[in-house]
This record gives structure tokens, C-alpha cells and sequence, in this order.
């Protein structure tokens, strides 16, 4: 099986199983994790707690001690910047979360 369709890059990502997934879900990983590095470290906190740790913006807002507007437009901001680092747009939230 070739990965040079688009199509067959998502099947062979959604089998866990093969070497091919593997290779590429670390790929992604790698470039996942370089992009939020990358990100100024307002950004980077609000998008890692959010994200990653799975707060809510009450319990993010909280922890920094900034109002939830603050957290809800750092978010916006860094998933935009995330999405330009990464050079695609990024899943919506309706579409899943980040993983990394």
C-alpha cells in the first residue's frame, strides 16, 4: 500500500497497529510539540491547561489569576498561532482535542 494519497494517510493513522501509524503519530507528536513550544508563554500556559491538563477556563482563570475573557482570548490567540506554526488549521473542539 502507497502513502501518497490523503485518504490512505488517515487509514494508516487510524491503525494503531501498523508501523506506518506509529511512525506517523510520532511525527505528528513531534511537530505538535515543537508548535506549542514555539508559542509565547501566555499562550503556551493558557493552551497546555486547556488542552492538555483538560481544565475548564474557571479553573485555568483561577490558577493564573486573570478573568475568563483573559483565558478565553489567550486561547483563541494561541490556537491560532498553533494552527499558523503548524502551517494547516487545526480541529474545531467539536472535533476532539489536542494530542500530545
Amino acid at each position: 500500500m502507497s502513502v501518497g494519497a490523503e485518504g490512505e494517510l488517515a487509514e494508516l493513522a487510524a491503525d494503531p497497529a501498523t508501523p506506518e501509524s506509529l511512525i506517523l503519530d510520532g511525527e505528528i507528536n513531534r511537530r505538535l510539540e515543537e508548535a506549542i513550544g514555539a508559542l509565547p508563554v501566555p499562550f503556551r500556559e493558557v493552551v497546555v491547561l486547556r488542552e492538555q491538563e483538560e481544565l475548564s477556563y474557571k479553573e485555568i482563570a483561577a490558577l493564573m489569576g486573570v478573568p475568563i475573557g483573559t483565558v478565553m482570548s489567550r486561547l483563541a490567540r494561541g490556537r491560532a498561532l498553533l494552527a499558523r506554526g503548524l502551517g494547516r488549521a487545526l480541529p474545531s473542539p467539536e472535533q476532539g482535542r489536542l494530542k500530545a
